[in-house]
């Protein structure tokens, strides 16, 4: 998994998520109604409709073994609206995407699709490690010629068709990441570190909470990660050891906590690769989920959800909302297991804090 297979982002009037995570009692079903001749029409044969129930699922698990499949949901009803499939080549934390999307003919001459990409595009600005999107199109398809060019796409030449048709890729290139090296801080860096987070927050309070977190046993080094440009450390990161109290006992799991990069650095997305980074590698690690607290509006980005929503609850302070609890959900999480709910408690490094 990588941040793509986290990827949720909310539009004027969708969410959208991976379709594992969705609401939908009957994935089979609501993508054999979705498929229907008058949605595929201008896509090669192999994929146009009608599907039956036993098609549908056999599409789903192609797309499952090659794309990322998000979908929306019409937040006014709760109801499917669509599929945003994305493809990616190589390293899943910098790279290149292709996309296709497909839009239930309720959805039709609403706007809809023209949110639905106009919310990747934002998403993928937004996180920082994805330099370019591109979409083939199929001949005669002028709607999604029009879509995308709206959000920027410039015609880059014929692409490979399912059946060698003359296909028409269309790009759009985003922002280059930052040169930014993301590595596990070492002893010389301390010092350094110790004035980023000093600077980022203005007091003292978040760089005494590293060096008490570094010197607990729930430090891990190879998720305290820290951000470099030319040699220069920039921003800062630690996953580190927590625990969830439940009905039987107490489950190790891990957190977040603190992110930091220096005020001459900041909205450069260099925060969002240190939290990319370290969620994957956590996932690495073989962790099931990673907690923390912050802005929901912003950690949403990376797959965080409300941690309410799967059962755990977060010791927030009073000044806090229930949503600044937030968790991600990795590859190693199981719905099923009960130890993995109840209330998260934070190691005695957080004593005091609040």
């Amino acid at each position: 998994m990588g941040v793509i297979d986290r990827c949720r982002f909310g539009t004027e009037r969708l969410d959208v998520m991976p379709w594992h995570t969705a609401p939908v009692d009957d994935l089979a079903r609501f993508v054999a109604r979705l498929l229907t001749p008058a949605v595929t029409a201008a896509l090669p044969a192999d994929w146009r409709g009608p599907y039956d129930a036993e098609r549908a699922a056999a599409w789903i698990e192609d797309r499952d073994a090659e794309s990322t499949v998000l979908l929306a949901v019409e937040r006014s009803s709760t109801a499917p609206v669509g599929l945003l499939i994305v493809a990616a080549g190589g390293d899943t934390r910098a790279h290149d995407l292709r996309i296709g999307y497909l839009l239930a003919e309720a959805g039709w001459g609403r706007g809809l699709a023209t949110e639905l990409i106009g919310g990747l595009v934002a998403w993928c600005r937004a996180v920082g490690t994805v330099r370019s999107l591109s979409g083939g199109v199929e001949p005669g398809n002028a709607a999604s010629v029009r879509l995308l060019e709206r959000h920027g796409f410039e015609a880059v030449g014929a692409g490979a068709g399912r059946e060698q048709t003359a296909e028409q890729l269309y790009r759009l290139a985003l922002d280059e990441p930052a040169a930014v090296t993301i590595r596990p801080e070492t002893h010389d860096d301390v010092d350094a570190i110790r004035q980023v987070v000093t600077a980022a927050f203005g007091s003292r309070v978040e760089a005494d909470l590293v060096d008490r977190i570094r010197a607990s046993p729930g430090y891990l080094p190879d998720v305290a990660l820290v951000a470099t440009i030319g040699g220069e450390i920039v921003g800062h990161v630690m996953i580190s050891g927590a625990v969830v109290r439940h009905d039987d006992g107490e489950r190790p799991i891990v957190m977040l906590s603190p992110l930091a990069v220096a005020p001459g650095h900041q909205r450069r997305r260099i925060g969002a690769r240190l939290v990319i980074d370290a969620v994957d590698r956590a996932e690495r690690r073989g962790e099931p989920l990673v907690v923390l607290e912050g802005s929901p509006a912003y950690y949403a980005r990376f797959g965080f959800e409300h941690s309410v929503a799967h059962g755990l609850s977060l010791p927030l302070p009073g000044w806090a909302p229930s949503e600044a609890g937030q968790v991600v959900l990795l590859a190693g999480y199981d719905p099923t297991d009960a130890t993995l709910r109840g209330e998260v408690v934070y190691p005695a490094a957080f004593d005091g804090l609040g």
